[in-house]
């Protein structure tokens, strides 16, 4: 569990660090209680239930957000919104006033992955979680997780999700 935390903090810093600093930025810290379910292309279906780390830098402009945890499928995700374009890598910002809602597809990112699909999405009203993954492998093996769950602020200063 501790290796996960040094993971978040290490990867936090690295993009607040990457981050410009043009308006004040949003930084709110969520815990999440979550449930997974993983269907493999096999017909193989895997559920996991635990808890989420969160946390989301928000500037307007640029948009970050990271999940930590021990449940695998929902360890070590980050997602960023920005209005750099990275290539092989198309990100769609659909966030408003009530909602983060980050979607990436990356194109063959890693030898044995064809493409892969991450779509978070966090209502800034009730503290709802939405995050689906799906990857497809050169293989044609496929694996699809969905994550739904109700986070809380961890710094209760900020007031809105």
């Amino acid at each position: 569990m501790q290796n996960v935390y040094l993971n978040f903090l290490a990867i936090t810093l690295l993009f607040t660090i990457a981050m410009p600093v043009s308006a004040a930025a949003t930084e709110m810290k969520l815990q999440c209680n979550v449930t997974s379910k993983i269907t493999f292309s096999s017909g193989r279906i895997e559920e996991e239930k635990g808890t989420a780390m969160i946390e989301i830098t928000d500037n307007g402009a640029n948009k970050i957000i990271i999940i930590s945890s021990a449940l695998a499928s929902v360890n070590n995700i980050s997602i960023s919104a920005s209005t750099k374009v990275r290539s092989g890598s198309i990100t769609v910002d659909y966030s408003d006033e009530n909602k983060w809602d980050i979607e990436r597809l990356n194109e063959g990112d890693l030898e044995s992955i064809t493409s892969s699909t991450t779509h978070i999405i966090i209502d800034r009203n009730s503290g709802s979680l939405i995050v689906t993954k799906d990857t497809s492998f050169t293989k044609g093996a496929n694996i699809q997780t969905a994550t739904s769950g109700n986070c809380e602020k961890i710094n209760t200063s900020v007031k809105k999700f």
